[in-house]
């Protein structure tokens, strides 16, 4: 499992880094929070108010399901980056 992601560094933490980014505004939405809170007056953060988040355990089921969410993705562009040997390739 870690071979193929170990393949595909780059376009791993490209795609988990919109991915959790995206899953942090839907658990803004989520959790109760508006349109109002997104810009909180002693945080420099977007989507960032106080109250936001879950505790060890969830962090670590996020963590979990975005590895999981990403593996098929990361498998098939590692297939792909096999067998198509353009130079663009080496950087992703």
């Amino acid at each position: 499992m870690m071979s193929v992601y170990g393949k595909v560094p780059m376009i791993f933490y490209v795609l988990h880094f919109y991915l959790i980014h995206v899953l942090v505004v839907i658990v803004f939405y989520l959790q109760g929070f508006g349109s109002a809170d997104i810009i909180s007056p002693n945080n420099p953060f977007l989507f960032k108010p106080n109250g936001l988040g879950f505790g060890l355990w969830g962090v670590y089921g996020i963590w979990a399901m975005v590895v999981l969410l990403l593996f098929p993705v990361c498998k098939r562009y590692g297939l792909y980056k096999s067998s198509h040997h353009q130079w663009w390739l080496s950087y992703l």
